[in-house]
């Protein structure tokens, strides 16, 4: 999540909160980010209404029964709740900030989540509540990385605010 929130920094926002479940990833993100409120809990344990509205959420799921280095991997409630906890906390701030927050949604994960029902509930859970949504599969390679790092991105605007997207290139 580091690199992606020095990205969000870097194209001018400011990132006010994360949930980490990994109390060490926490940790040392918290030396990196040292103003940012730091949850350290899965997702899932969080309750919605203690992460406060903002502009822009943005996702990044368990990815290891999506990735294809799990030739055995399958879906399982591991991937469910936490997909069903991250619609929980937008609809939560729909409901504290007018439908006004937030703005803008994205996720990034695995290519084979695209597969996964966890990202069909995301999706559509998104769309009802008046998001403009796409989503495609990015490899890195396409952007100067040394790699090929093929990765699913969400994008999700409510209405009025897609323009933003086109201003930060996505």
């Amino acid at each position: 999540a580091g690199l992606k929130d020095h990205g969000i920094e870097a194209a001018g926002g400011k990132v006010v909160q994360a949930i980490e479940y990994c109390p060490t990833i926490a940790s040392i993100y918290s030396i990196n980010f040292p103003d940012v409120r730091m949850h350290v809990s899965p997702i899932e344990s969080i309750n919605p209404i203690n992460i406060e509205p903002t502009d822009h959420v943005h996702g990044s799921p368990p990815c290891t029964r999506a990735s294809t280095a799990n030739s055995k991997g399958k879906e399982t409630s591991q991937d469910l709740e936490p997909a069903q906890a991250f619609l929980a906390i937008i609809k939560s701030m729909h409901e504290r900030s007018g439908k006004t927050q937030p703005r803008w949604v994205t996720l990034e994960q695995v290519e084979g989540y695209a597969h996964f029902a966890s990202f069909g509930i995301i999706l559509g859970g998104l769309q009802a509540l008046g998001y403009a949504t796409s989503w495609q599969i990015l490899n890195a390679a396409s952007f100067g990385v040394p790699q090929n790092r093929r990765r699913l991105i969400l994008r999700a605007a409510l209405p009025g605010s897609a323009p933003a997207f086109t201003q930060l290139g996505l």
